[in-house]
């Protein structure tokens, strides 16, 4: 690679010409970089060195210009060494932040291009790695060089997780770094694309079907309930249970949405019934899911749920607090602005539903999939409870919207009625008297504006 200063023969309209980086490698490279710094050519000497001038103007120039070739020099170095790629060295003449080390690629690379649940992903990865090999402790943090991740770094992070790492984290680990790695190598970054030696890959990993949870189970995790994050962790399961197996994803999203603007649900709708609609994440559809929320259970879980966000969360995280008017809303947020906020928030949950009940939230939809199995209903009803929008489910021609609206509903009920749902509802109500929070949590009282529940709400803490 031959790197000149120069100066480009473009004058502007006070004759000044820009001083340049001329870059050229055998015939395949050629490249111009603009420096910033503009000379009149009669002051520009053959070879370049001080501009021949002494006014305090080209006294500055000459400064620049010593930077400039100080810059030239470091990066030609770098580069014969094998210490920067073509693009780093570019980014470097340019004057620009060069990126060494993953921690930069991460803060100045991805930030700009992958979303936030990938890029905390990528983050998550890049310090478990660090963890386990030395780059971070207690106390310091290093950075960590592209150049340092290789098969013998990776190594010692796999020997060094065994005991506190499961099988599966650390293979997800693994395949996250090589995804940063190859990112960085379409990017230019490194050098050659990243390839992960299969034997680094753990075989320790659990192939035990998801869990089902029994009535029984439930009831003795809500019997064990303490605290209120605890409650809150049950009652949001049993939630996940009633909505067909809606995630922590989905249930930020709920609220109250104007039937109308889903004509083609309308017909799947009965006027009597508030109707929960929404589009479950992680699946592209054109279509939402509809179910319909009678008061018990579903309604139920819904309002007190809400009533305790808003209790536990009002003071910290004000702006998750929903308009407490919607029946159907329990929290005010979009995961997608705020991803860390959403991960901490159900983080608290998942540990309390793990530690009390034995299994994840996941495990509520194979539950309500296994229940709704179990009911001797056609094929396009299993497949409505089994998550199909109404539109897209294959009920037969001569049977009516309506008439197959109300063999799901009766379904969807039976699920509930046979998994005991509403006495789950009602042991979980009895448990939040025991607690002793403010009342206005439990009692079905409904509010017309949000002034009054915040009057009520002051009221009852007080009085508490």
């Amino acid at each position: 690679m031959t790197i000149r200063l120069k100066l480009l023969a473009v004058p502007d309209k006070q004759g000044l010409c820009p001083v340049i980086f001329d870059l050229s490698d055998g015939r395949s490279f050629r490249r111009k970089i603009r420096t910033g710094l503009r000379c009149l050519p009669e002051h520009w000497p053959e070879e370049t060195g001080p501009v021949n001038s002494g006014t305090s103007a080209e006294d500055q120039i000459n400064s620049e210009l010593k930077k400039l070739q100080t810059r030239k020099q470091e990066a030609e170095t770098q580069y014969a060494q094998g210490l920067l790629t073509r693009k780093q060295l570019l980014m470097k003449l340019k004057g620009k932040a060069v990126i060494e080390t993953v921690d930069d690629f991460l803060d100045h690379h991805l930030k700009e291009t992958k979303s936030q649940p990938t890029l905390l992903d990528y983050r998550y990865a890049i310090q478990g790695l660090k963890n386990y090999t030395g780059y971070r402790n207690d106390d310091t943090e290093e950075p960590l060089p592209f150049s340092a991740i290789d098969h013998n770094l990776l190594r010692l992070f796999r020997e060094n997780s065994f005991s506190s790492l499961s099988g599966s984290s650390f293979n997800s680990y693994l395949n996250k770094i090589r995804s940063i790695m190859n990112e960085a190598w379409r990017a230019g970054i490194v050098k050659q694309r990243f390839e992960l030696d299969r034997e680094l890959k753990r075989k320790d990993i659990s192939t035990r079907k998801s869990q089902l949870t029994s009535f029984a189970e439930m009831r003795t995790a809500i019997e064990n309930v303490s605290t209120i994050y605890e409650w809150q962790a049950m009652a949001f399961y049993l939630l996940m249970f009633c909505t067909r197996g809606c995630g922590m994803a989905d249930i930020p999203g709920f609220r109250t949405r104007n039937i109308h603007d889903f004509e083609e649900l309308l017909p799947f709708t009965d006027p009597d019934y508030t109707y929960l609609i929404f589009f479950p994440s992680g699946k592209k559809r054109h279509s939402p899911e509809l179910i319909r929320i009678d008061d018990y259970p579903t309604g139920k879980l819904i309002k007190s749920l809400k009533y305790s966000v808003t209790l536990t969360h009002h003071r910290q995280k004000q702006f998750i607090i929903p308009d407490v008017t919607d029946e159907l809303a329990i929290f005010k947020y979009r995961i997608s602005d705020n991803y860390r906020m959403h991960v901490s928030t159900w983080d608290i949950y998942k540990r309390k539903v793990k530690a009390l009940l034995g299994n994840t939230f996941g495990t509520a939809a194979a539950t309500y999939r296994y229940y709704a199995d179990q009911l001797e209903v056609s094929q396009p009803v299993r497949s409505v409870l089994s998550g199909t929008p109404y539109p897209m489910a294959q009920y037969p021609d001569y049977l009516s919207k309506d008439n197959f609206r109300k063999q799901v509903e009766r379904a969807h009920l039976q699920v509930l009625e046979n998994f005991k749902a509403k006495n789950l509802t009602y042991q979980l109500i009895d448990s939040l008297r025991d607690l002793k929070v403010p009342n206005f949590v439990y009692l079905d009282d409904k509010y017309e504006s949000e002034a009054s529940f915040w009057m009520n709400y002051e009221r009852s803490v007080w009085n508490k």
